[in-house]
This record gives C-alpha cells, structure tokens and sequence, in this order.
C-alpha cells in the first residue's frame, strides 16, 4: 500500500515537471512574437488558451485516450508551425481502431517537443516530423520520426533530455516493465519510439 501511495505521488511530481515546461515554452515563444508580429502572436495566443484549457482538464488523470492526445498535439503543432513560418510540416498517422486506447498524457506532445527542439530547429530549413500510432504484434507503438541526426558515440542515457528522461520515468511508473522507449536513428531521420505491451 505504501509502495502504490509512493508510485502515486513520484508519478504526480513528474507531471507537473511536465505542464510547467510545456507552457514556460509556449509563454517565451509567444513574448519573442508580441513586438515583432502582433497579429501571429495573437493567433498563438488562441491556440495556447486551447491547449491550456485541455491540460488543465486532464490535470489529475493517470491516462487519456490517443484520440484526446491528438487534440492537444495538433494545437502544440500548429503553434510550432506559425512561429517556424512554414519552415515545419508534419504528418499525422493513426490507425483508428487504435484511438480509443489510453496512455499517459502529454507524452506524445512532449516526443514531438524534444523532436522540434534537438532536431527542427537546428536546421536552417526546418524540416518534417512524422507521428505514426500503430499496433504490431500486441504491442501499441507511439513513434516520431524528426528531419536531423543523433551524436554518434554517445550512450542513450546522454541522449535523453529532461522531456524524454521523464516519459522514460513516468512509462516505467505506468507500465513497470511493459513499456520502454527506443531511440534510433535512419537517415534523415531520427525515430524515438515508445512501445507498450497491450
């Protein structure tokens, strides 16, 4: 009992790391747009009141459905994509059957953040982000594939930055042992990959 109350309660601590960090960017994107392009910056401004309302309505939720994850996603993607001016395209493929499922909240927006952060936005022209939601083999994968490269030579423990370190907690804190998350890379792409065992 005390174990499940302690699971419980490390599992909140990483998500409020999570809305936090997600909003802090929002916030410093919106600012940087204020002087330079009123009109843009309102606009943001509309998506970010939209993904904040569905954050705080799944504040105290262990788990929500892929299909409400899409939701706050493609809001958090159409606020990249005023800012990145057409710099950033992406794909969205899910298998429909598949959206009924439940996973942890957030955890898709914040594989496509580290993807537009360590991947997009080091490039000049941008580039493109695919998120592919399938199931293979009993097993419900959450993938995005993101235009850049990995740091060859380094282990995957130093690839991890803070979003990915915490989905990494917050699946084993979920799943135990049925879920993990890979990283790969096939150029030009870099393929994070989360796995969960249905």
């Amino acid at each position: 009992m005390l174990e499940s109350e302690y699971q419980k309660a490390k599992l909140g601590a990483l998500k409020s790391q999570v809305n936090p960090h997600f909003m802090f960017n929002a916030i410093n994107n919106i600012r940087a747009l204020i002087l330079e392009n009123p009109v843009l910056a309102r606009e943001m401004l509309t998506k970010f009141a939209e993904i904040f309302r569905h954050a705080l309505q799944h504040t105290g939720e262990k788990l929500i459905t892929i299909k409400e994850e899409l939701g706050i996603l493609i809001h958090y993607l159409e606020i990249q994509q005023l800012q990145f001016e057409g710099r950033l395209r992406y794909v969205i493929d899910a298998q429909e059957h598949l959206l009924n499922e439940m996973i942890p909240p957030l955890i898709l927006q914040l594989l496509v953040e580290n993807a537009i952060k360590h991947g997009i936005s080091l490039n000049e022209k941008g580039g493109e982000i695919f998120i592919n939601i399938g199931a293979y083999n009993n097993t419900l994968i959450l993938e995005v594939r993101n235009t850049g490269s990995l740091a060859f030579g380094s282990r995957i423990e130093e690839r991890l930055g803070i979003g990915l370190k915490n989905i990494v907690e917050r699946l084993s804190l979920t799943y135990g042992g049925h879920a993990k998350l890979d990283i790969s890379e096939k150029a030009p792409f870099v393929i994070v990959a989360i796995k969960i065992q249905r």
